[in-house]
């Protein structure tokens, strides 16, 4: 190629033109090209990158047209399909209907009103759409397409809401259940240590009453020999005095007086001696004794 050599604009945009589809083509065997490739060969080509952008706009949106001018012709063709065959069986209907029952052919007036109807179908159904048409019914499908992408989000938006929810309340079911299991082990904790401190303290109340009982059995035993001691002694001395008196009973706080005489009709009279000073201490002693090992026992109870 030779050094500073000047191209006229014909050829400028021939060899462009040539480059493009040598890289078109180059592309396609690459499995395409994407927009930012695209924009920095373009850079590198010396092309402004505005254009190319303004240039790649005008692609998607020639394209955008023929899709929805083919789209277009398929729904009208579609529509005379349909019309066609509901026109077809409606009347064959009436036709036999007409044949078999009335014997009249009140259908062909309705064949022939419904087929000029369905001829201005067929010119309208074959006449090429203008562009006017063509851009509005590729606005109507855009704006039913995003009307389809905002019902789509709306809906992946309320899945992803449940789902978050049910998460949510599964979560919240899961610390409830562990708040429920922790409370069912505290409780039961606390029923066995219950149950422990219920009969420790039960333990102790037996062992508090037999140690109670044993002491109050051998307080009791010295005061009731001494008692019968105390009451024996007194027999001997009246015996020694020559008094006649009858033994004493084991802990009794007053014995009757052996003496007495014999009447007339020679049948003995005991009459009930009166209990000396003595006595009469020593009882309310042994009482008083009494009374304060109950209190005793009482106030061990009590504590326990």
């Amino acid at each position: 190629m030779a050094e500073g050599r000047k191209y006229s604009a014909d050829e400028v945009h021939e060899i462009l033109r040539r480059a493009a589809e040598k890289s078109a083509a180059r592309a396609s065997s690459d499995e395409g090209l994407e927009h930012d490739a695209l924009v920095a060969a373009a850079r590198e080509a010396g092309l402004d990158p505005a254009a190319v952008e303004q240039a790649a706009a005008e692609l998607d949106a020639s394209r955008s047209l023929d899709s929805a001018r083919r789209e277009l012709v398929a729904e009208r063709r579609q529509g005379f399909f349909s019309h066609l065959a509901a026109y077809v069986i409606v009347n064959l209907a009436l036709v036999l209907f007409a044949l078999f029952v009335t014997g009249r052919p009140y259908s062909l007036v309705v064949a022939i009103g419904w087929g000029i109807g369905l001829a201005f179908h067929l010119l309208s159904t074959l006449r090429a759409p203008t562009d006017r048409e063509v851009e509005r019914f590729d606005k109507e499908r855009r704006a039913e397409q995003e009307a389809l992408d905002r019902a789509l989000a709306k809906t992946d938006a309320r899945r992803k809401a449940r789902e978050e929810k049910e998460r949510r309340r599964a979560e919240e079911r899961a610390r409830s259940e562990s708040k429920e299991r922790e409370k069912q082990a505290r409780k039961e904790k606390l029923r066995e240590a219950s149950e422990a401190l219920e009969s420790a303290v039960e333990k102790g109340v037996a062992a508090a009453l037999e140690v109670a009982a044993s002491k109050i059995e051998s307080i009791a035993k010295p005061h009731s020999a001494a008692g019968s001691s105390t009451d024996f002694a007194r027999y001997v001395d009246e015996k020694k005095r020559g008094t006649s008196s009858a033994a004493p009973a084991a802990g009794s706080t007053s014995a009757t007086d052996a003496s007495g005489a014999k009447g007339a009709t020679g049948v003995r009279v005991d009459v009930p001696r009166e209990a000396t000073r003595e006595e009469r201490g020593e009882q309310d002693a042994r009482d008083a004794r009494a009374d304060d090992e109950r209190a005793s026992v009482s106030r061990a109870n009590k504590r326990t």
